[in-house]
């Protein structure tokens, strides 16, 4: 089997996203104020990627993670249109045609970026946190595609083996 580590190709992957809303909810979609999360589809359009940028500013988060970007690049532009902090960075794991993508964008005068893994089906990264111990965090995406659970649970494996201590996970299993 091969290690998690040595793969940063992209995989077909199932439907589902973390995102952060705004306003009032698309029909169809669901929102946990409690958690500030929301169920939503790709940031395609620019009224999707509004709404999450108008939560986005309300709330003032130092970590995002949006999972089911449906994006094949991630650049300045597509980050900027989502969140309009000033010290940003991010880390993306493309979309493999219109399904799939990762995106975790940070506050980097909170968050001090050591390392960023590329996985097929994750992103990790390990922050320095002024005076604490570093954080790993690690936003996971499941394929929906059978043929490709026994590398996605490699995968997983290898996240867990490989990360000492890992601080969060965001995960969407579509199994």
């Amino acid at each position: 089997m091969e290690g998690f580590l040595s793969r940063v190709e992209s995989d077909p992957r199932g439907s589902a996203v973390m995102g952060m809303p705004s306003s009032p909810v698309p029909e169809g979609q669901s929102v946990s104020h409690e958690d500030n999360q929301l169920e939503y589809q790709g940031l395609g359009s620019k009224k999707k990627r509004r709404v999450v940028k108008d939560f986005l500013s309300s709330e003032k988060p130092d970590v995002v993670m949006i999972q089911e970007t449906k994006k094949e690049e991630c650049d300045r532009r597509l980050v900027g249109s989502v969140w309009s902090a000033r010290n940003k960075e991010w880390a993306a794991l493309p979309a493999s045609g219109a399904s799939g993508g990762i995106l975790i964008i940070w506050d980097s005068k909170k968050l001090r970026r050591e390392e960023v893994v590329l996985g097929s089906f994750s992103v990790s990264i390990k922050f320095a946190i002024d005076g604490r111990e570093s954080l790993w965090l690690s936003a996971v995406y499941g394929p929906n595609n059978s043929a490709l659970r026994k590398d996605f649970w490699v995968e997983l494996s290898d996240i867990a083996g490989s990360l000492i201590r890992v601080g969060v996970w965001a995960a969407t299993l579509t199994l």
